[in-house]
């Protein structure tokens, strides 16, 4: 029985952090991104607790979450209750993510930001992250995902 709670509760979890999020900014279309958010392995991630990966999808009508990164990164910490200054942002792009998209390869970049005394966010800093790099700053668990 404790085990059939576990399980439910784990499940729940794992549905709450690897969904589509949609947000409306500004009045324009709505945008929209699969993310997924796990707990980092602090030594790989410097010292970050939570990677989030946002990968770019099909579906999207509005603009790129690459192009509302400052945005997406806030609201997205706010919705998770997470630190933003402590998180890892990912960004997946790349023609597999399209429909008729060929290739498997992409591109992720990784951000971060710091946050100002008025409460904005800093420029994201940029940088190109691997597959390998990915897994190893979710603690092994990105490999899940690539599965599916």
């Amino acid at each position: 029985m404790l085990l059939c709670i576990f399980l439910f509760n784990f499940t729940q979890a794992q549905v709450d952090r690897e969904t589509v999020f949609t947000w409306n900014k500004d009045g324009y279309a709505s945008s929209s991104v699969r993310i997924q958010v796990y707990e980092a392995d602090v030594k790989a991630t410097r010292g970050k607790t939570h990677v989030v990966v946002v990968q770019e999808i099909a579906e999207n009508n509005g603009v790129s979450g690459l192009e509302d990164a400052r945005y997406l990164a806030a609201a997205l910490a706010e919705k998770y209750n997470l630190a933003v200054e402590a998180t890892l942002f990912v960004h997946v792009i790349g023609a597999f993510t399209f429909e008729g998209g060929k290739g498997k390869k992409g591109f992720m970049f990784g951000t971060g930001y710091r946050q100002q005394e008025n409460g904005r966010l800093t420029t994201p800093s940029w940088r190109l992250v691997s597959i390998e790099d990915l897994v190893e700053y979710t603690d092994r668990q990105y490999r899940v995902a690539l599965a599916r």
